[in-house]
């Protein structure tokens, strides 16, 4: 048997529910503009959009690290070797200590 103490708690519970769907029904309702549902929103399937594994299959594939010799940027030295300069500890326009991180275009 439930008691009487049990009920009033699921009770709660379900009006709980209840008012947080109302809240939210209302809400979608008031908001001007797409009139499509708002859950969701926040994550969209762009595929422009770069993915764990797509980048770490880049890092693999077309990315290598070129240890600097101090007389150019990384830059430069990314470029003599037709690739594209990616800051990770250093910027590409100064001259650094740390390595050089490039990646080619693999989109040819």
């Amino acid at each position: 048997m439930v008691s009487k103490k049990e009920k009033r708690e699921i009770a709660f519970m379900l009006s709980a529910v209840m008012i947080v769907a109302v809240v939210g029904f209302g809400l979608q309702a008031v908001v001007p503009g797409n009139s499509s549902s708002i859950a969701g929103h926040a994550i969209s399937l762009d595929s422009e959009a770069p993915t764990y594994s797509g980048v770490l299959y880049l890092l693999e594939e077309a990315c290598f690290q070129v240890n600097p010799d101090l007389s150019g940027t990384c830059d430069e030295l990314c470029a003599e070797q037709s690739a594209t300069c990616i800051p990770l500890e250093d910027n590409c326009d100064t001259v650094s200590e740390y390595t050089c991180h490039c990646c080619e275009d693999l989109s040819g």
